[in-house]
């Protein structure tokens, strides 16, 4: 039997298409790799995204690449508003924002391969609360959410 790390996060913050207002949204993730797997490899996500103005919660997937200078996300869904559109940026540590630079990702939206907005998303609880909150180690395969994966992708 492998051990198994998931992470379980939840950001919040913003998205807007160009040309129109603000949208506030959510981001609940939950991502799962083998314990010694490379953790710059982009690790597979499910979760869910919510939208505030148009109160719409949309199953999305995604991955989730943990890399020195900062992680990066890339997950897309599909909003009745919007159509299909994909969120994609990276954290970028630094050590004089040290605390704003771990949970702030800024977000570039894309619609096909057009880039059509921008968003930011972040970690809002206390930051000593993620290692303990977010990250559980386990015993067992990761294919549940490497099955999910599949099925959202090829449906």
């Amino acid at each position: 039997m492998t051990w198994t790390l998931d992470l379980s996060e939840t950001m919040s913050g913003w998205l807007a298409v160009d040309g129109e207002p603000r949208d506030s949204l959510r981001l609940e993730l939950t991502a799962s790799a083998p314990l010694w797997s490379w953790p710059t490899a982009g690790r597979p996500f499910t979760g869910t995204v919510w939208l505030a103005a148009t109160q719409e919660t949309l199953p999305t997937v995604g991955t989730l690449a943990l890399l020195p200078g900062g992680a990066a996300y890339d997950f897309s869904f599909t909003s009745a508003h919007w159509g299909a559109l994909r969120c994609a940026g990276r954290k970028h540590y630094r050590l004089r924002q040290l605390r704003a630079s771990l949970v702030t990702c800024p977000l570039r939206l894309y619609r096909g391969q057009d880039c059509i907005g921008a968003g930011e998303i972040q970690y809002r609880q206390p930051i000593w609360r993620f290692p303990l909150a977010s990250l559980r180690l386990r015993r067992g395969p990761t294919s549940t959410i490497a099955a999910a994966n599949a099925r959202a992708r090829s449906g």
